[in-house]
């Protein structure tokens, strides 16, 4: 008798603990959770290129808000820049305190990362807030702003997937010599200016406005050029990673008003023993477009310079990563 006394005890027992475990998995089952791509990196990447990039520079940025029927711009916040962080590289996120799947309403998600991203502020107007980007003039402290294509109307138990997109613009310069040209030659400025270095979007269209003033930025071989190189006739990458620009879009030519005036490139090097300061007669792009990337190869001949624009367009925004030219 004591004997089936403790079998029917540890039956009892396993029978509890697996609807204790059937419980938990339920539970857990109902919590909002995050997964940051679809696919673990982009055909080009920079500085931000994988989950493990976010998670390195703090995460991302959510906001989340149920609803009834379809999104049309409004509803009852369930996340309000909520930070979702990874310990482990970016295989599993989390945030604070979990929130839930409601009952009987979908739930739309926007964000944007890395959550640490400096000069990025929202502005509390619409649903989700709008997003305010400064870019800085150093290039070494510019940011890889990525904002996540909204994920509308979700409901049910599975991560949401966000997939984020480059929405700024990336400008690299190369350089070579024309065939023939015998002088050594090597670059040691590129200056852009009368660029605008803010703006605003929104979650929906990642369509910039730029605002302010104009400003100029500067590459030097002591920040963002390789230092010493002699141009031969074969193209050279010039811009180093800290050099790496990711720019406001914007019109760059034939600009509405005049104001700022249109956008310049010039160029200084060294040639026959003389510096030169020169200015490229017409910039080489009439517009840089989100998410696009731009590498911009200097051909020099010793005393002018002429800017070719290198790469093909790629869609900059349900592509699968940097569109380029």
């Amino acid at each position: 008798m004591r004997i089936r006394n403790i079998i029917l005890l540890l039956l009892a027992a396993a029978l509890f603990a697996g609807c204790g475990e059937e419980l938990i998995e339920t539970r857990n089952a109902n919590i909002i959770e995050f997964s940051p791509f679809r696919s673990t990196s982009f055909t080009r990447g920079i500085a931000v290129n994988n989950p493990a990039d976010i998670a390195a520079q703090g995460g991302f940025k959510v906001w989340g808000y149920r609803h009834t029927g379809t999104w049309l711009g409004s509803g009852v916040t369930l996340f309000d820049g909520t930070t979702v962080t990874s310990t482990d590289g970016g295989v599993t996120w989390s945030y604070g305190t979990p929130v839930h799947w409601p009952m009987n309403e979908l739930v739309s998600f926007f964000g944007y990362a890395p959550a640490s991203a400096a000069g990025v502020v929202t502005v509390p107007i619409g649903t989700p807030p709008q997003l305010i980007c400064e870019v800085a003039v150093d290039p070494a402290a510019q940011i890889d702003l990525l904002i996540a294509v909204p994920q509308l109307d979700r409901h049910g138990y599975i991560p949401v997937e966000m997939n984020f997109r480059h929405v700024l613009s990336r400008v690299t310069f190369s350089a070579r010599k024309a065939a023939g040209v015998t002088a050594e030659i090597r670059i040691s400025k590129i200056e852009l200016r009368n660029l605008y270095r803010f703006g605003t979007t929104d979650f929906m269209t990642h369509v910039w406005t730029p605002t302010g003033v104009s400003s100029n930025f500067v590459l030097t071989t002591a920040a963002g050029l390789l230092e010493n190189t002699a141009l031969t006739t074969s193209s050279q990458m010039l811009s180093t990673t800290a050099g790496t620009m990711f720019m406001m879009p914007q019109t760059l030519v034939s600009r509405p008003g005049g104001s700022p005036p249109d956008a310049e490139l010039w160029v200084t090097f060294t040639a026959h023993g003389y510096e030169f300061e020169y200015m490229v007669s017409t910039f080489p792009s009439a517009a840089w477009q989100s998410g696009v990337s731009y590498n911009y190869e200097l051909l020099l001949d010793g005393f002018t310079v002429v800017a070719i624009i290198r790469g093909e367009l790629e869609n900059p925004i349900t592509g699968p990563g940097w569109g380029s030219y």
